[in-house]
This record gives structure tokens, sequence and C-alpha cells, in this order.
């Protein structure tokens, strides 16, 4: 039976309906000034954020059809989904070798003199990103997901390491409406240490998974260290 059956939801109706994408809108519930809108859609980014994309649209662009009085309480900022079509490819504000005890201990990113490590020691590098890419823009819970490629070469640039997503790093924007001036910027942190001393350049590259078609090569960082 479909939801036209189901007494819960009496009077809603589906106001999209295409491949990965429904939306239904219901009707307010008690107290409720505004109706209710359910969006169901694929756990896939581009999916996910068409089908975002097309409802806020729909919504603000027919307010006598679609009355949505109590912004607040939606908290969406619509600009944010214009600014992330228009803004750059992801790129690097800055990036630093930082402490890894005071980044543990306390998860505060300070610097760390000079770029050369003992063997083993924990080599662990902060970036702070401009221009990441979210998966629902403007909405609460929107969240980023980037991918880290390592490669590891030698002082001769031979590569001795070259690993494909080596990890995720994932997170929810500070959600406010309307967005911060620096809501599209995200710090990252990682780090491994190296056992054999030598001098090497490590490659970190990153792909924002919410903005694959902005960018063909990922965004590259290269750092020199020397273990002894």
């Amino acid at each position: 039976a479909g939801f036209e059956s189901d007494p819960n939801l009496l009077g809603s109706e589906f106001i999209v309906e295409t491949s990965g994408c429904r939306v239904m809108r219901s009707p307010p519930g008690e107290g409720e000034k505004s109706p209710l809108f359910t969006i169901i859609t694929m756990d896939v980014p581009d999916v996910r954020q068409g089908c975002y994309r097309s409802t806020v649209a729909l919504i603000l662009d027919s307010p006598s059809e679609f009355p949505v009085p109590d912004v607040d309480r939606i908290a969406i900022d619509g600009t944010a989904m214009v600014t992330q079509e228009a803004m750059p490819p992801m790129a690097l504000i800055e990036a630093e070798f930082i402490e890894p005890a005071t980044w543990q201990a306390e998860r505060q990113a300070v610097s760390r003199e000079g770029a050369t490590f003992a063997p083993g020691e924990m080599i662990m590098l902060h970036a702070l990103l401009d221009y990441v890419g979210r998966d629902l823009p403007g909405a609460p819970g929107a969240g980023y997901e980037i991918q880290l490629d390592i490669e590891i070469q030698d002082g001769n640039g031979q590569t001795l390491v070259d690993d494909a997503d080596v990890m995720r790093f994932t997170g929810t924007a500070i959600h406010r409406v309307p967005v911060r001036d620096d809501y599209f910027q995200t710090g990252v942190v990682t780090g491994f240490p190296l056992d054999q001393p030598g001098d090497y350049r490590i490659f970190y590259r990153m792909t924002d998974l919410n903005r694959l078609a902005e960018r063909t090569e990922p965004l590259e960082i290269a750092m020199d260290v020397t273990v002894e």
C-alpha cells in the first residue's frame, strides 16, 4: 500500500519524483506553521546533492505554492548552494607540520619547527583547505568528505610508497544562517612515521568527493622531510 493509505500521512503528496529522488510534502503538525518536507534519496554524493538542490530551488522559487514562513526553524541558507556551484576547486591555504603530542592530547594544531624527524617519530601534517564542498550546502548537518592518497619518494626521486585512498577526512560544517564567511574552509590532519634515515619527499594528494566534477586532478601538497 502507498502512503495514501497511512492515516499518519493523510494529506501528504510527492512534489518531486525523479530517479533517485522523491520529496514528500506533509501538512504542518499540531502547533506548527510550516509544512514538513521529507527527502528520500540515494547515499551517493552527486544524486544526494542534485535531489537537495532541486528541492530547495522548487521551494524558494515558488513561495506562494510552498509557503515556508518559519525560516529560522528550517535553518537553510539557500545562497550556500549557489556559492558552492560557482566557487573554484578545492585549494590550499596553508600546510605545516605540527606537534603530534599536543594534537593528540588537546586537538590543537601547534606548529613544529623544522622538518627533521627521528626514526619512528610521528610526521604529522596540518592543512587548511578552502572551497571544500558540502554534500548539502547551507543545511544543518552538511558534511565534507576528502580522499587522501600518499606517495613517498626517496632523495633520488624513486617512489617508495604510492597508496591510494589511505584515509577519508570527514566531518560536519559549523552551521549558521546565513553561513559563516569561512563556511567552505576545512582543516585536516594526518600523520605517520618513517623508520629509515634519509631524505624524503611526501606527496599528500586530496580529492574532494563532493565536487568531483570541478577537478580532474587531486590537490597536491609536497613536503620535504629528513629522518635522522
